[in-house]
């Protein structure tokens, strides 16, 4: 596999400039040796570091540009994703609350009373004990998975 220290390097001679030569990202998989995820993952990484690669959601691919007005629609473009991640950010916060919520009330009904909700500085602990008990062990894989979520979204914005 390639190294993504060197993503804009690899991808400054593959990836051409203009519209009309735009590579598929098929084909520029195939011309790294890379899976798709592979060369979607190369891209990702040369954009973090600096290199403007235009992709407009067209179906025609990537490709490099100095057009002004190109850039300005690519902006606009990645400005709209970001919005529309950071909304979804929102929305899943809530969830893991309320699922959170509803192992908590769950361990009170398997154990007959309120179960008060033990500080999340640890929440592998909860997991522990949720997971010693059958009826529990489903929400707990469930926490355990938003929990991951939430710990790789928090190193992507670092």
């Amino acid at each position: 596999m390639l190294e993504l220290t060197n993503a804009a390097a690899v991808l400054e001679g593959i990836i051409p400039y203009g519209k009309d030569n735009a590579i598929s990202r098929a084909a520029l998989a195939t011309a790294l040796g890379l899976t798709d995820r592979g060369a979607r993952q190369l891209v990702s990484k040369a954009r973090r570091d600096g290199m403007v690669i235009i992709n407009a959601q067209d179906g025609n691919g990537y490709y490099r540009t100095r057009d002004a007005n190109a850039l300005r629609r690519q902006l606009a473009q990645t400005h709209h994703r970001a919005l529309s991640l950071l909304a979804q950010e929102k929305h899943i916060k809530a969830a893991i609350k309320a699922a959170e919520q509803d192992a908590y009330a769950d361990l009170g009904d398997l154990f007959g009373g309120a179960w008060r909700k033990p500080p999340l500085s640890n929440p592998d602990t909860i997991c522990r004990v949720m997971e010693e008990h059958p009826q529990m062990a489903d929400i707990a894989a469930e926490l355990r998975e938003q929990r991951r979520i939430i710990d790789e979204l928090n190193k992507e914005e670092d």
